[in-house]
């Protein structure tokens, strides 16, 4: 019998593919049974390594394509990257929801995908189609979009692995750190339309989260499905400032970095305002330079709401604002008069938007602050950090001395309440800081090296606890003494290989690659911008890294580094945009 060659194609696509499964479901196997893994996050490992072999074969053996190996993988990557969401929406679906078995769950979605796969990858990633400039055209301006698909794929991805709306997670994953209070104040303004007389977070963050609870109930999970889109949001800003200042390609680059960085994608699962700051500072920014480019008033206007906003959800930009307003005035343009008017108009919507919440805490209190958060995070977060490191003590420790010693001062705030304290929490923190400043104040030196350790550290943190925790594995902390009792650098490292897990160790080295890249990649691009004498930019992107650097202070999260990370992306994107047009 007479087999005819479409069939033939189909029968090698199936042992290529059949090769392919039979990798991934032995390293599902492996790491399931060898390592504990989550099953989810094990078939996704499986699934990549698979896709690796199967585009090898597919490629030489049964399609022969004849294009470019750039060319083609584009195409596969793009298949790839919908076909990784389904299998993973599947699989999920199955075993969490029909409860089968693993093993047989995979074996159902593998038949689905290799269906999917086949005919995608016949008539589009290794079709021998004439006109494939066009074909390539089409990528080309629907890049953006592909890109916003890998960014949603990859955070809805971590959404289902975390399991948000279990009542455990909830419990032990989500209401933890700085989120409880945040919880609690949004169920203030639902149940009372109040802020419950706080002062110690701005109203923006709970206000977004309490939009989410009045409309579907008190479930953490639907903000956390919410700031997958947000997180969209600040990558359309990066795109739109890439193009406004450089290139549409440049802003493509820096898009396509973010859509896949590990920090902003994790954070997006937190009940923390990281997600919903840098969504409106990427706007705030992106107004204020098409101000600053264009000279439109009504842009300076935009941009000094959106920052205004920033500093309603977190309190920081409160002085990053100055930073743009003398920018704003001393940018090289000829008109010294059209800069103090747009200046002017820039201060003024910062002003007036946070007004209200100046008014609210000097009508309670007697004091024009946004919060009171300041003085005693510099106290019980920087000090502490500096003290231990100095002691070498455990951080809580550390903290309860401070304690003792502001509450005989009077102190009642955030971080301890004492029946015979002060009652307005703006005076409590001015206790904590005063305690705070003696000590800066006493141990200069040690301050500082403590500050610098702690820049080092942000830039330098892989954050592995929290990616394995949202991908529903059990995460190892590195103990207390790790990071106050070591000596070097290097017994840290030391101690991170000794106490992680194989995941946590798999996943860190992925961090650290992306990281290295980006990181050389803004060196190389911030030497390109001096030498094309685009001084202003670098300098503008420069002083606000720093700025944001030096906030996070002694503590090294790695959180600390999302509100730079569109900036060091971008500039380099330049870089790579470069060396792109040179080949």
């Amino acid at each position: 019998m007479k087999i005819s060659p479409a069939f033939r194609v189909f029968i090698r696509y199936v042992i290529g593919g059949g090769l392919a499964t039979l990798i991934h479901l032995l390293v599902l196997a492996f790491l399931v049974e060898i390592y504990r893994f989550n099953p989810s996050l094990a078939t996704s490992l499986g699934f990549c390594i698979g896709t690796v072999f199967n585009y090898l074969f597919q490629y030489h053996l049964t399609f022969r394509a004849k294009g470019s190996h750039a060319q083609v993988f584009l195409r596969y990557i793009i298949v790839t990257v919908l076909m990784m969401g389904v299998n993973a929406a599947l699989f999920w679906a199955l075993t969490q929801r029909a409860s089968m078995p693993y093993i047989y769950a995979q074996m159902l979605a593998t038949i689905v995908i290799m269906f999917c796969n086949f005919a995608i990858n016949r008539l589009y990633t290794f079709s021998h189609i004439e006109h494939e400039g066009k074909i390539m055209n089409t990528i080309k301006k629907y890049r953006i979009w592909l890109i916003f698909l890998l960014a949603f794929v990859l955070r809805l991805t971590v959404f289902l692995l975390f399991r948000p709306w279990d009542i455990q997670v909830q419990t032990e994953s989500i209401l933890t750190g700085d989120s409880p209070l945040y919880h609690s104040l949004a169920q203030c303004i639902v149940d009372h339309f109040s802020f419950c007389g706080d002062t110690f977070r701005t109203p923006g963050y709970p206000f977004f989260i309490a939009v989410f609870y009045q409309l579907f109930g008190t479930k953490p999970w639907v903000v956390l499905f919410a700031q997958i889109f947000v997180d969209l949001v600040t990558l359309y800003y990066v795109f739109k400032i890439g193009e406004l200042l450089f290139s549409s390609r440049v802003g493509i680059i820096a898009a396509a970095l973010f859509a896949i960085d590990a920090n902003a994608i994790i954070w997006a699962a937190n009940l923390y305002s990281e997600s919903l700051y840098d969504a409106l500072l990427a706007a705030a920014l992106y107004y204020y330079l098409y101000a600053l480019k264009l000279g439109k008033g009504r842009s300076f206007l935009s941009a000094g709401l959106l920052l205004a906003l920033t500093a309603l959800v977190k309190p920081v930009s409160q002085y990053y604002f100055v930073i743009l307003l003398g920018c704003a005035l001393v940018w090289p343009t000829k008109n010294l008069l059209l800069r103090t008017k747009y200046a002017l108009l820039f201060g003024l919507a910062f002003v007036i938007t946070i007004s209200p919440w100046l008014y609210r805490n000097y009508t309670l209190y007697d004091t024009v602050k946004l919060s009171s958060v300041q003085g005693e995070n510099l106290l019980f977060w920087q000090v502490v950090y500096a003290r231990a490191k100095e002691t070498h003590q455990p951080a809580e420790v550390i903290t309860a001395a401070y304690l003792a010693q502001a509450q005989a001062l009077g102190y009642s705030g955030y971080y301890g309440h004492s029946e015979t304290g002060s009652r307005n929490p703006f005076v409590s923190e001015a206790i904590a800081q005063h305690i705070a400043v003696e000590y800066i104040k006493t141990h200069p030196q040690l301050y500082a090296s403590s500050l610098i350790s702690g820049v080092l550290h942000t830039y330098a943190n892989l954050g592995t606890a929290d990616i394995i925790k949202r991908l529903g594995l059990p995460p190892t902390h590195l103990p207390g003494e790790a990071m106050f009792a070591t000596e070097s650098q290097f017994q840290l490292i030391a101690t991170f290989f000794q106490s992680k897990s194989l995941p946590e160790i798999v996943a860190g080295m992925i961090v650290l690659v992306l990281l290295l890249v980006n990181y050389t990649t803004f060196l190389m691009g911030s030497y390109t911008l001096f030498r094309q004498r685009r001084l202003a930019i670098l300098a503008l992107f420069s002083v606000s890294i720093a700025y944001f650097t030096a906030t996070g202070g002694t503590i090294g999260l790695a959180r600390f580094r999302l509100p730079i990370t569109p900036l060091y992306l971008l500039i380099g994107a330049v870089y790579i945009d470069q060396k792109w047009r040179q080949k």
